[in-house]
């Protein structure tokens, strides 16, 4: 027969490991970086997009004179039609070369100076007048003098 003794097994206890944690802070901070970030960026493409009324030609804050057209007559005469057609010299030019090419020969011809005088109609585009701006440049004209015609009541 087996003496009984009172022993005890001592079976090791159950290895508890502590719960994996992942420290939460750093992606709080991130996600709020990244609120910040996308709340600024977001409204610059709505200020880039807001429209703005065009300045309109009886209301500038520049002073109106009236302009003696017969007192640049040594200038090369371009107008601005309400159309947006562009005379040079009275005669009119269809495109952009050929209104590069009309001021060059203008200011070649040796009877104008080396100016232009852009009489511009009040309901032009902006884009003609710098169309005619650019085209000065780009023939050596650097003299620009620039007039806005108001309609007259008739």
């Amino acid at each position: 027969m087996i003496s009984g003794s009172n022993k005890v097994l001592n079976v090791p206890p159950v290895a508890t490991y502590p719960e994996d944690l992942v420290d939460m802070t750093a992606m709080v901070d991130i996600v709020f970086f990244m609120l910040i970030f996308f709340m600024i960026t977001s409204t610059q493409p709505v200020e880039a997009m807001m429209d703005m009324p065009p300045p309109k030609a009886e209301g500038s804050a520049a002073a109106t004179q009236a302009v003696d057209q017969g007192a640049h007559e040594d200038f090369i005469q371009v107008r601005i039609e309400d159309d947006d057609s562009i005379w040079v010299d009275d005669a009119q030019a269809f495109s952009e070369v050929d209104l590069r090419i009309r001021l060059k020969q203008a200011r070649d011809d040796g009877e104008h100076g080396e100016g232009v005088f852009v009489m511009g109609d009040a309901d032009a585009s902006h884009g003609a007048a710098v169309k005619v701006f650019d085209a000065c440049a780009d023939s050596n004209l650097p003299n620009v003098l620039f007039s806005v015609q108001d309609k007259v009541a008739e």
